[in-house]
């Protein structure tokens, strides 16, 4: 019966495995990017939640080509 209980004996919620794994990638993602030698970009583009997303910023930097090095766009 124990187990059944939580911290100041309030009663735990049962949740699936889903709903363990989103909380851990939620608070392993929030850590990481709370790390300030990565700046401020991380916090800005990725979000978490119910599902977790990474929405980078456009830069578009003046004289840089939208095409690659290699000077075609890939294989075919």
């Amino acid at each position: 019966m124990a187990s059944a209980t939580g911290l100041a004996g309030r009663t735990r919620d049962l949740v699936g495995d889903e709903e363990r794994a989103r909380v851990s990638v939620g608070k392993a993602v929030r850590r990481a990017v709370a790390d300030p030698l990565l700046g401020e970009e991380p916090r800005l583009t990725i979000q978490t939640g119910r599902l977790c997303s990474y929405q980078p910023k456009q830069q578009h930097r003046p004289g840089a080509s939208a095409t690659p090095v290699s000077g075609h766009a890939g294989p075919g």
